[in-house]
């Protein structure tokens, strides 16, 4: 009886041996692929930063690149021309800065009229109220591509190059 129980014993200990170290070895596999997967995560992630920093790089030069050609087919514009009679060179680069005067200029005429005759404005038809705030709307765009799209390019540009780690004066 003594050897019997000696043997379930034996058989019972070397069961549960056996069961906890395949629990142990699939715990610490667990762990092993968790770390793994840390490190491939950590991978990805470092290589999708390094692409932004390529994309933002070729954009800045595709900017460039972009600026030249249209500097230069701006110049061969104006050599094309040079034939022309002076008043068509006058009429054709006085175009824009004359239309950006005479809208500051109605602006203008149109906020006096509101300061000195507010019954004009009160009692204005509808498309009158239509064609004011056109005017007004137009020439804020006006002063604003004048005086805003240069600025707001060199802030796209300095960001740019600020994620691609580049610089420009």
């Amino acid at each position: 009886m003594d050897s019997l129980a000696n043997l379930i014993g034996n058989i019972s200990t070397g069961g549960i041996l056996g069961l906890v170290g395949s629990i142990g070895s699939g715990v610490l596999n667990y762990f092993q692929t968790k770390q793994a997967h840390g490190f491939k995560i950590e991978e990805m992630k470092l290589g999708a930063s390094l692409e932004q920093v390529k994309t933002a790089g070729q954009l800045a030069v595709a900017r460039e690149d972009n600026a030249g050609k249209a500097f230069t087919a701006s110049q061969q514009a104006d050599a094309a021309i040079k034939g022309a009679s002076g008043w068509v060179a006058n009429l054709r680069g006085s175009t824009r800065p004359l239309l950006t005067w005479t809208f500051c200029m109605g602006t203008f005429i149109i906020i006096a009229m509101s300061a000195f005759l507010p019954q004009w404005l009160v009692n204005a038809p509808p498309l009158v109220e239509l064609g004011i705030s056109m005017v007004v709307d137009m020439t804020g765009m006006m002063i604003a591509w004048w005086f805003g799209s240069r600025q707001l390019e060199k802030c796209q540009t300095r960001w740019g190059n600020k994620d691609a780690s580049a610089s420009v004066n």
